[in-house]
């Protein structure tokens, strides 16, 4: 019997895996996708569970990440810190002419 606090033996993979998984991630610009042979060689037969690894590094590493989907498919994880868009550039407004009313 599990005792409170304990963990089981599939929290104890999970935890290890999404550590894998997010490596992978960062590796990659921190863009994954499903069909990646990286992904697949880190996860193997446990690819259905990489919503669950996704969940993981939210909870526990503190990150963002967003699906990328087709249409209603998920196609691709981002983490949204690694791939923000650049800040913006800064542009200086010239004074146009005006016609002044008499």
């Amino acid at each position: 019997m599990v005792q409170m606090g304990q963990a089981t033996g599939d929290s104890e993979i999970m935890a290890r895996k999404y550590t894998k998984v997010l490596e992978v991630m960062k590796a990659k610009g921190g863009r994954v996708e499903l069909t990646d042979p990286d992904l697949n060689q880190v996860l193997g037969r446990l690819m259905y569970k990489v919503s669950g690894y996704m969940s993981c590094i939210r909870r526990y590493a503190h990150l963002e990440v967003k699906a990328v989907r087709d249409g209603r498919k998920v196609v691709a994880y981002e983490l949204v810190s690694l791939t923000a868009a650049p800040a913006a550039v800064e542009t200086v407004d010239t004074p146009t002419e005006t016609v002044e009313s008499v």
